[in-house]
This record gives structure tokens, C-alpha cells and sequence, in this order.
């Protein structure tokens, strides 16, 4: 593919974009099912991980030290093969291309968000609940279809900008190997949530490197949100976007932000979890979100991926330009 690529004299600055384009359009089209996934077989070593080693006789501390060596111990074969697979390779650009497939798992969130949205439009609310609880965290057996519809625009909003834009961006300032421990540490985190109380002192570890590697990257899509539902930025509003620190970029509340902005509904507030209900901030827009809402946030998405892909080409060409 590289010799492909040169012999047609296209400079080699363009194959990153070039990778990334192809793989999110195979994720896209060949969404790969979840029994099928490399991320799954991660988070089963994950899970088994916590079973194995999390003791609720342990201290906190124990806890932690744990999560750590946890994280390191299941890493490090992970990346021994593939680095020295990459660097064996003498097509390394095909091999980006399938690990990055394998990172931009998103689709089948999509396909689930639109089988909510059909069992809302035929009044099958329980099915609504139970599909959307395999995607989050918090319980759904209560939630209304408003409640509904307001927490799966939250779910594909977060995990579109940490499962995809942060993986393109990390990609292009670091390679596939960033990319992929990005990726790694964030399915280690999610199966280590630190909302759940099991997990909470033994995945601190991979939730903090994955804040520290989201950081930038998520700044930046919610600002792409709200330039891509056409609205205007208010300087009051820009700190919240560049400058919130890491443990409120946590809470989801930026992004929340910039959300509620783009499609000018309420999101946010309290949620239940493990029966214990957790007061979050609130963002106003101008009513509840309905169920077309949920095609609005889809569309929304698909938008500022592109203009995401539009300022990396840009950025590149500017690299290119600059070295002639």
C-alpha cells in the first residue's frame, strides 16, 4: 500500500488521512458484531482481571496498586506482539488500517440507538429500557420516554467523541500505537468503571490515563458539536470548553454543554446508579428532547466528524506546503 500510494506521487504526509478514511468507512459499512471483536475479547480478560484480583477484604490503597499492575500485566503482551509485528511488517500501512478498524468500533452503538428509537415509536418502552441499559451504566428500569430519549443522545455523544474523534486525533499526533493504548485503557476503563463501586479504587488507574489522553481531543469535538449544528460561540461560553479541568471533563458536563447548545434541548441531571441516585448539573436548551431528536444527534454526529476530517486535511496540507 505504501509503494502504492508513492508510485502514484501522492506525498506520504496524505496516507494518515488516507488510513483513517478508509478504516472509518469499513467500520461503517462492516460494522464488526460484538461476539466477533478483538474489544470484546479485551474486556473479558478485563472482567476476568477484577474478578481474579478485586477482594472487598482488600484496602483502598491495595485496590489501586492493583489496578495498575492489572492494567500493565494484560498491556504489555497486547503491545510486545503488535510492535514488533508492525515493525516487521513491510506494509505497515495495511496494518494501521485493520488496527484502526479495530479502535473505531462505534456502528453497532448506532444500531442499537435506532432499535430504541423503533421500540419508542411502537410504545414498547421496556424494550426501549432494556436495550439502552446494556449501553450505559446507569438503571433504566424508571425512566420515562423522555428519560429514555435524553440519555441515549448522552450515550452516543460521549462515546462517539471517545471512540472515534479521539482515536482519529490521537492517531494523527501519535500513530496506531497511542491510538490503540488509548483504546485499550478506555474498554479497561469501562469495564472497570469507577462509578461502580467494585471497581472504584482498582480501575482509578486506566479512567486517569484515559482522561489525561482524552483531554485535548474531547476540547476540541465539542467545539466541532456546536460549529456543526451552525451555532455561534459566545465568549462567555469558551471556558468551558478549553478550560474545564480533567475531573469535570470526567463528569461529562462540557460535552453536555456543547450539546445541549447544538440541539438546543435539556440534558444532563440526576441519574441512578446501584440504587443510589447522584445529582448531576443540569444544561438548558429550549424543551425536553423528543424522539426525532434522536435522528437530529445521529446527523449532528455524522456532521462534525466531517468537519473533523476537513481541518486534519487541512493541518496536513498546510505540513506539506510548508516543507516544499
Amino acid at each position: 500500500m505504501d509503494a502504492y500510494l508513492i508510485n502514484i506521487d501522492i506525498a506520504p504526509e496524505y496516507t494518515t488521512i488516507l488510513i483513517v478514511l478508509v478504516a472509518w468507512i469499513c467500520e461503517r459499512l462492516i460494522p464488526t458484531p460484538n461476539s466477533a471483536s478483538p474489544l470484546t475479547f479485551w474486556r473479558l480478560l478485563c472482567a476476568r482481571m477484577r474478578d481474579k484480583v478485586v477482594s472487598s477484604n482488600d484496602a483502598k490503597r491495595q485496590h489501586t496498586i492493583s489496578g495498575v499492575l492489572g492494567f500493565f500485566v494484560l498491556l504489555s503482551p497486547f503491545l510486545a506482539i503488535i510492535y514488533t509485528i508492525y515493525f516487521l511488517a513491510d506494509v505497515q500501512a495495511l496494518l494501521d488500517l485493520l488496527i484502526l478498524y479495530v479502535c473505531l468500533e462505534y456502528s453497532q452503538l448506532k444500531v442499537n440507538a435506532l432499535r430504541v428509537k423503533k421500540a419508542l415509536a411502537n410504545e414498547k418502552k421496556q424494550l426501549a429500557r432494556d436495550i439502552l441499559q446494556s449501553q450505559i451504566f446507569r438503571q433504566t428500569r424508571r425512566l420515562s420516554p423522555i428519560g429514555i430519549t435524553k440519555a441515549l443522545i448522552e450515550c452516543m455523544t460521549l462515546r462517539f467523541i471517545y471512540q472515534q474523534c479521539c482515536v482519529i486525533i490521537l492517531y494523527c499526533i501519535g500513530g496506531i500505537i497511542l491510538a490503540l493504548i488509548y483504546r485499550l485503557a478506555y474498554e479497561a476503563h469501562q469495564t472497570w468503571n469507577i462509578k461502580v463501586q467494585r471497581s472504584r479504587y482498582f480501575g482509578y488507574f486506566s479512567y486517569l490515563l484515559t482522561q489525561v489522553l482524552q483531554f485535548i481531543p474531547v476540547k476540541i469535538t465539542n467545539i466541532l458539536l456546536v460549529i456543526a449544528a451552525g451555532k455561534a460561540f459566545s465568549y462567555r461560553k469558551l471556558p468551558t470548553f478549553l478550560f474545564s479541568p480533567i475531573n469535570w471533563q470526567a463528569s461529562g458536563y462540557p460535552t453536555f454543554h456543547a450539546l445541549s447548545i447544538a440541539l438546543n434541548v435539556h440534558v444532563g441531571g440526576t441519574v441512578m446508579r446501584e440504587g443510589i441516585k447522584y445529582k448531576r448539573d443540569k444544561c438548558y436548551g429550549k424543551h425536553e428532547p423528543k424522539l426525532s431528536d434522536i435522528q437530529r444527534t445521529l446527523n449532528l454526529l455524522d456532521r462534525t466528524l466531517i468537519i473533523l476530517f476537513c481541518i486534519i486535511l487541512l493541518v496536513i496540507w498546510s505540513i506539506v506546503q510548508a516543507q516544499t
